[in-house]
């Protein structure tokens, strides 16, 4: 059996691309142990070996303690999971021409899984299309052959849909026949799959196998099934696939399998969400490091005393004891950065919508709205109707399976792309409910200020004079309790005060 081990490769674009929706999916999923990469949480000066590459002997320490921690405010996954519930809020329309092909089995179970058509298009198609701008789906059925419709039913012979992210498909070949033109020659996909076991004595495995789908020499479809027989991650592992038998299916013409290739919601918001993971990683580290009063105490070696030093604090030190007090340092600029990275990630992701930058100081003009709004809306529909064809080719794929007549290319299942007045300023509200988190940086306060001030009608220079005037006071007055830490400890608040806060509240 050995000799029949066969090596299996991986498709340029895969090669080029998987650090990428690898990168991508970490961020979108929060995986707390994976995003302990240096990839994501980046090395300090101090953790870093000389070329800055990797963690050095003395700051393995530090860089553990930091990594434990840090804590990750996921964004990505508020932004995509938004998109997706704005994309599906309308009605999915089924054809009644599609009765026949998508019964109320399919309809209520398409995967197997228990989740319906809607649900499946939105968990398992829509959140990989958004994060990475790739995700395959593959229509597949047991090869029984039943007699009757009741026989089917019997069997359970019928097709039930899944899902792949483009991490799962290494490999693939797009066909240059005229007829077949675009569609994959062959399709590879590869997974971990837990080993069946007879009964609950036998403990649990995990194969690592490769299913290819594959045009056959007489141009008809076929399954391949290969399980990986290396016993670890060597070099060797790419050749100890071992084939299994292949499964025809007789009278299919063509792949079962549907590619979806777009652009990616998330490439430009994640690097956001990195800068926002590293600086909230670097305010923990601060605030741990220096911004708590601290007290150091020497001349004082007497152990036994330890405890009582711990709870009384300088009332019981010895004679000859000194005693130096080191007072907080400021975060201020950590926090305004992590509000500045929540800002821009949201500008980022929606496409500034209705959005202002950080230093303007106007409020965008009916023309710049009305591109906004445009834009959005062009983003919708093209969205939308991506995922109409990715699904229209599902549904002819469930049909050949079937061993029915694939539909017209007009009859397919369409999705609400209206997107009226109404749509679009419910959902700026929504957005618009995320600015609270950044209003207090002054340029933000100052724009914001202006532009409610203009809806209201109050529109003449002296106005916009008035709110520079105050803002500038505002950051005057938080700058100067950032100087002076003490008022907080006396105040019992935290380091330098809540900047969510009014100055003269927190002198109280």
């Amino acid at each position: 059996m050995t000799n029949n081990l066969v090596e299996l490769h991986q498709h340029s674009e895969y090669s080029a691309n998987a650090s990428k929706w690898d990168g991508w999916l970490t961020l979108y999923e929060g995986d707390q142990k994976k995003l302990r990469a240096t990839r994501y949480l980046w090395l300090h000066e101090y953790e870093a070996d000389t070329l800055g590459t990797a963690v050095k002997g003395d700051g393995m320490k530090i860089r553990a303690i930091r990594e434990e921690r840090s804590r990750y405010v996921n964004l990505c996954e508020t932004a995509i999971s938004r998109y997706i519930s704005f994309l599906f809020r309308g009605e999915m329309k089924v054809p009644d021409a599609l009765n026949d092909i998508l019964t109320p089995e399919i309809l209520a179970n398409i995967d197997g899984k228990g989740n319906g058509l809607k649900t499946f298009i939105k968990e398992a198609i829509a959140e990989p299309a958004l994060t990475c701008g790739r995700v395959i789906a593959i229509v597949d059925t047991p090869n029984q052959k039943a007699n009757t419709v009741a026989e089917e039913k019997i069997y359970g012979l019928r097709p039930y849909v899944t899902a792949f992210s483009p991490l799962q498909v290494p490999d693939w070949s797009l066909s240059r026949d005229p007829k077949l033109y675009g569609r994959p020659q062959f399709l590879r996909t590869e997974y971990d799959r837990e080993a069946p076991r007879t009964d609950e004595t036998q403990p649990p495995k995990t194969d690592r196998v490769s299913v290819s789908y594959r045009l056959n020499a007489s141009g008809e479809y076929e399954q391949v099934t290969y399980i990986n027989k290396s016993s670890n991650e060597s070099a060797d592992s790419a050749k100890q696939w071992e084939p299994q038998q292949p499964i025809p299916f007789t009278g299919v013409k063509e792949l079962p399998v549907t590619i979806y290739d777009y652009e990616s919601f998330l490439k430009d918001g994640a690097e956001m969400q990195l800068l926002l993971f590293n600086f909230m990683s670097a305010e923990s580290s601060c605030i741990n490091a220096q911004a708590f009063q601290k007290i150091f105490i020497s001349g004082e070696n007497d152990d036994t005393k330890s405890i009582l030093l711990n709870e009384f604090a300088i009332n019981l030190l010895s004679e000859g004891a000194s005693v130096t007090v080191v007072e907080p340092g400021s975060t201020n600029s950590l926090q305004n950065a992590i509000l500045r990275c929540i800002d821009w990630f949201f500008k980022v992701m929606f496409n500034q919508v209705d959005g202002l930058s950080m230093v303007s100081k106007e409020s965008p003009s009916a023309e710049t709205r009305r591109q906004m709004k445009d834009e959005f809306i062009a983003l919708v529909e093209t969205t939308l109707t991506k995922f109409e064809d990715f699904v229209a080719s599902i549904v002819r794929h469930i049909a050949l399976l079937s061993g029915k007549e694939p539909p017209a290319s007009d009859v397919r299942i369409t999705f609400d792309k209206t997107v009226t007045d109404a749509d679009y300023e419910t959902e700026l509200a929504i957005w618009g409910a995320f600015a609270d988190q950044f209003k207090q940086i002054p340029s933000v306060n100052a724009a914001i200020l202006k532009r409610q001030a203009k809806r209201l009608g109050i529109d003449d220079p002296a106005t916009e004079k008035e709110i520079d005037a105050h803002v500038e006071k505002q950051k005057a007055q938080v700058d100067a309790r950032a100087n002076d830490p003490r008022k907080d400890l006396i105040g019992g608040a935290a380091p330098n005060g809540d900047p969510g806060t009014a100055p003269d509240q927190q002198q109280n």
